[in-house]
């Protein structure tokens, strides 16, 4: 879990306005990380937008110490979901070396272990809870499930009235179009029959 201190001074090297700062230091001061005793000024909320705004700005100098140093070919980053394409398992094992060096000696973070793969591609990639395939993306199994859970509560609640079915019109749209982002759509209209 990420320093407090660290956020700040972070934060401001990039956004050196006092209103930011002030308004970082409140949002992490009462930031209720579970798990975390707020005493220790660690870790960062979650769940909000400023959980990515703190991804961009404390992992960019990650980011561009990768392009500029490590020289290597495609490179992607979302939040703390990190992707690299690479010609071999050494190449892709010692560039996973040099990140995790990168962020545990100017963060004071770890990877976590068991979810750094390295694998070929035609194996997909799990990829923000998707699986990508070369020509092809699909959701992965716990998705489908979440998915599938969601849709049929949103539709339970529907059912009790006209007020509660245009409220979650606009819930299901949204968890329809979450969807989209892969080949999904007999399965998104498989799971919409079934509930």
């Amino acid at each position: 879990r990420i320093r407090h201190a660290d956020v700040l001074a972070l934060t401001h090297a990039r956004c050196p306005d006092p209103g930011i700062a002030w308004l970082s230091s409140q949002l992490l001061l009462h930031a209720g990380v579970p798990h975390i005793d707020p005493t220790l000024g660690r870790g960062l909320p979650i769940g909000n937008l400023t959980s990515q705004f703190w991804a961009n700005v404390i992992l960019d100098p990650v980011d561009q110490r990768v392009h500029r140093g490590l020289g290597i070919g495609p490179y992607q980053r979302y939040m703390d979901d990190i992707l690299v394409l690479g010609p071999t398992k050494g190449h892709l094992w010692s560039v996973a070396r040099a990140i995790e060096a990168m962020v545990t000696e100017d963060l004071g973070l770890a990877l976590k272990h068991t979810v750094t793969q390295v694998a070929p591609v035609t194996d997909g990639i799990p990829w923000l809870g998707f699986r990508v395939f070369p020509g092809t993306v699909r959701i992965q199994a716990e998705g489908r499930r979440r998915f599938g859970r969601k849709i049929a509560a949103s539709m339970a609640r529907a059912a009790s009235g006209d007020e509660a079915e245009a409220v979650e019109a606009g819930r299901a749209a949204s968890l329809c179009a979450h969807l989209d982002a892969g080949d999904c759509r007999a399965l998104r209209r498989a799971i919409v029959a079934e509930a």
